[in-house]
C-alpha cells in the first residue's frame, strides 16, 4: 500500500473501491436459468454465465467456495477470505520512525531471501531478526538478469549490509542455477577477504506446500503483522 495513502489518516478525502464484477451483483434474473444472463455478465462473449456456474460448482465440490468470488467474480477481497488486516498492519507493524536500511534497528541477525527468475521479475528480501521481532530492512524487485542478476544482488547486499546468509528458492527449473551460483560465490570469496567474516552462505529452500502450513505458511504470518512482531519501514530513508 503506497505510503502516501497510508499517511492520510484523518484526511477529509474519501476513498472508494470500484470493482467490475464478472457477474452483476444486482442482477435480478433467475439464477438457475443459464441462458438468460448476458447483459449482466462483464464479458459474456468470453466467459458465459453457464461457464461461471460450472466453475462455482467445481469450487464448492473442492471445498473452496470461499475463494470463488476472488478467483472467478473478480472481487479482490471477499470478506470471508481476508486474512491480513490493513488497518492493524498500519497501526501496529508500520514504523513511521524508520526507513529502509539498518538505522534504528538493534543488534540482530540478517537473512536474505532470493527468488530468481530467468526472464521475469527477480525478488530479493532482507530481514533483520531478533527473538522478539522480525524487521524488514530492504527489498529488490527487478527484471531478472539471469544468474548474473542473482549474483549481483548477493554481492550488492554483502557490501551494503555485510549480509552473509541467503535462502535461495529452488525448483526443478532452478536447481542448476543454484549450483552454478554457489560455485561462482565460492570461487570469489577471495575478493572479499578484507572482511572479518568473508564467507557468503547460500541455503536452498523449496516453498512448495509450506505456503499453507498452519504455523509457517503465509496466512500464519498475519498475527505477527497485527500484533507488531513484524516491523515495516516507512519510506525509503
Amino acid at each position: 500500500i503506497p505510503n502516501y495513502i497510508m499517511a492520510m489518516e484523518g484526511s477529509i478525502l474519501q476513498w472508494d473501491m470500484i470493482v467490475d464484477s464478472a457477474h452483476d451483483e444486482d442482477c435480478a434474473l433467475d439464477p438457475d436459468d443459464l441462458e438468460i444472463h448476458y447483459d449482466c455478465m462483464l464479458f459474456p462473449e468470453v466467459r458465459s454465465y453457464r461457464w461461471l456456474m460450472e466453475k462455482k460448482l467445481e469450487m464448492e465440490t473442492l471445498g473452496l467456495q470461499h475463494a470463488y468470488p476472488m478467483r472467478y467474480l473478480n472481487r479482490p477481497i471477499p470478506p470471508e477470505g481476508q486474512v491480513f488486516d490493513m488497518i492493524q498492519i498500519r497501526d501496529n507493524a508500520l514504523d513511521k520512525e524508520r526507513g529502509l536500511g539498518l538505522d534504528g534497528l538493534p543488534i540482530g541477525r540478517l537473512a536474505g531471501g532470493l527468488d530468481p527468475s530467468a526472464r521475469g521479475i527477480q525478488a530479493a528480501f532482507l530481514w533483520h531478526y531478533t527473538p522478539a521481532k522480525l524487521s524488514m530492512v530492504d527489498l529488490s524487485t527487478e527484471q531478472s538478469g539471469g544468474q548474473e542478476g542473482a549474483i549481483n544482488i548477493i554481492y550488492q547486499w554483502f557490501h551494503e549490509y555485510d549480509l552473509q546468509l541467503w535462502f535461495y528458492e529452488t525448483n526443478s527449473q532452478q536447481i542448476d542455477w543454484y549450483d552454478n551460483i554457489k560455485k561462482h560465490i565460492a570461487t570469489k570469496q577471495c575478493t572479499i577477504c578484507e572482511y572479518s567474516h568473508p564467507e557468503i552462505v547460500l541455503k536452498d529452500h523449496n516453498t512448495g506446500g509450506n505456503k499453507k502450513d498452519p504455523e509457517l505458511g503465509i496466512s500464519s504470518m498475519a498475527p505477527r503483522y497485527h500484533d507488531g512482531r513484524i516491523s515495516l519501514p516507512f519510506g525509503t530513508s
